[in-house]
């Protein structure tokens, strides 16, 4: 198992994961458009520091955990090469987690752009 030298080689294997998922995983992709949907507007409805720091603690949340699920999902099909049920409730769940946080960063944002 190789391990990273220093502080450098570690975050550019972090920032290639990232590239990785933006460029493979479709839900990546969604989160990274709601994630810019969601900068836009607090730049129009011109959100105080507060506001932008629940913001961004949404956004991190949900774009990790969608990191997340996609390793789980691709652990999964690393290990597991036939259809399994048991790795089948493994990505259902990974998947319920990002629903979940999902679910959550919507209510927050509507919070965080609505009420005054």
């Amino acid at each position: 198992m190789y391990k990273s030298k220093n502080l450098f080689e570690s975050f550019k294997h972090a920032f290639s994961g990232m590239t990785f998922a933006f460029r493979n995983e479709k839900n990546f992709k969604i989160h990274f458009m709601a994630m810019i949907i969601a900068i836009s507007l607090g730049l129009l409805f011109k959100l105080s520091t507060v506001r932008w720091i629940l913001l961004f603690l949404q956004i991190g949340m949900v774009i990790s955990v969608e990191v997340i699920n996609s390793a789980f999902e691709r652990t999964v099909d690393l290990i597991v090469q036939d259809y399994n049920i048991e790795a089948k409730r493994i990505k259902d769940m990974a998947a319920g987690a990002v629903l979940v946080v999902s679910i959550v960063a919507v209510i927050n944002g509507v919070l965080i752009f609505l009420i005054k």
